[in-house]
């Protein structure tokens, strides 16, 4: 994987888990304050979004990639994941609250299982145990940065960690958008 391309990615990564790390944080928030959910409704919406994530996995991940559909659909994942925070403020319902559960559940695996296996298809086997390794402290550094977020939420309002994920998000698939188009690179000499 040439060093731009390997930039893009580790950058696209972050924007990624900026993203993902603000709606896991805040809905519990919007929830509670919206529509006034106890624990229970927490926990069940909770419970939804798991088992999307879950079935997502096993039923949908192996499947695209075994068809070869990996590029476009990690692009559509992104987009969706980008989309589903601004669409909760921009139509305040709880039935759009509970789609977004499924949305993330659903595309949340697709996207990051994929860039999983573009990163070990283009990436020299010696190389693949470092750059992972990486690739998981950026997405540490995006769930950190949305801690950070967190402490001045209350200033903000729910709205704004909630949007700061809608554009982070964005900015993954525009990150990356370049590294999906055509046939991925095949391994080469090390990043």
């Amino acid at each position: 994987m040439e060093q731009r391309a390997f930039r893009l990615l580790l950058a696209s990564n972050v924007f990624l888990w900026i993203s993902l790390a603000s709606f896991y944080q805040f809905y519990p928030i919007v929830l509670v304050s919206r529509w006034s959910y106890s624990g229970y409704g927490v926990a069940g919406a909770t419970i939804l979004l798991t088992v999307c994530l879950l079935l997502s996995s096993v039923l949908l991940v192996g499947r695209v990639a075994a068809r070869g559909m990996g590029p476009r659909v990690t692009a559509l994942s992104f987009f969706a994941i980008a989309l589903v925070p601004y669409a909760i403020h921009l139509f305040p319902s709880i039935y759009v609250m509970w789609s977004s559960f499924v949305v993330k559940g659903v595309f949340v695996p697709i996207v990051t299982n994929l860039l999983a296996l573009i990163v070990s298809n283009a990436t020299p086997a010696r190389d693949q145990g470092r750059i992972m390794g990486m690739i998981n402290a950026t997405a540490a550094v995006g769930a950190v940065v949305v801690v950070c977020i967190g402490m001045y939420s209350k200033r903000f309002g729910e709205r704004v960690p909630f949007l700061i994920g809608s554009m982070s998000a964005a900015c993954a698939a525009i990150l990356v958008l370049p590294l999906l188009r055509g046939r991925m690179p095949e391994a080469s000499k090390p990043v």
